[in-house]
């Protein structure tokens, strides 16, 4: 599950009451215009739903109050079709990764993995951050029971690549993987040179970034 945005030249915006109903322009992103939240299958490589990001007053129903559990509902919403008995693992970027949404989608049997930034709530940040001596490669993680779920868990990871990177997740472990293998250009006493960086992953970082 992720954000896109699809390139718009035409009308449209808060401005104008034809055309694309919100235009969106952000710095970080290459091109403006619509904004979409996608839902893809790994295995097929499928597009398999997506909503139409609208503008902030609409999505809370025209009165303007700010739904602080949008993007958690979003990802229910686009998720549920494909809840069947089956067991599926959904992974998503920051926008979504939040503890509640692992321990909502744990509950109807979808595991989740996510990249935890800003939405900190219920997740031990400080105390995984506050790890010294950590070189690239390394990691550190805690597990917490969830109230209700028959013993099940929700593990928070740091994990150490060029920066530190958290993670939440109700699937997969924090066992060594295969490490990951980079060709970057590096600076050596013989001169630039293109050299092969190996990374140490566990087992949750490799099932997210496949």
């Amino acid at each position: 599950m992720d954000e896109s945005i699809s390139r718009w030249y035409g009308l449209g915006g808060d401005w104008l009451d034809i055309g694309l109903p919100h235009y969106v322009a952000l710095q970080r992103k290459p091109e403006a215009g619509c904004e979409l939240v996608t839902l893809g299958d790994v295995g097929s490589g499928m597009l398999l739903r997506m909503e139409l990001v609208m503008a902030a007053n609409e999505e809370a129903g025209g009165d303007g109050a700010a739904d602080k559990n949008k993007s958690t509902e979003t990802a229910l919403r686009l998720i549920e079709p494909f809840i069947t008995n089956k067991p599926r693992v959904l992974c998503a970027d920051s926008f979504f990764a939040c503890v509640e949404l692992a321990e909502k989608l744990l509950r109807k049997r979808v595991f989740f993995i996510g990249v935890v930034k800003t939405k900190t709530q219920g997740f031990p940040m400080r105390q995984l951050d506050e790890a010294v001596g950590l070189d690239r490669g390394d990691w550190r993680f805690a597990v917490s029971s969830i109230e209700g779920s028959g013993g099940k868990e929700t593990m928070a990871l740091l994990w150490v690549d060029r920066v530190r990177r958290f993670f939440v997740a109700t699937t997969s472990s924090t066992e060594p993987a295969a490490p990951i293998t980079r060709i970057r250009w590096q600076q050596t006493p013989q001169g630039a040179q293109r050299l092969n960086v190996v990374v140490a992953q566990p087992a949750v970082v490799e099932k997210y970034y496949e």
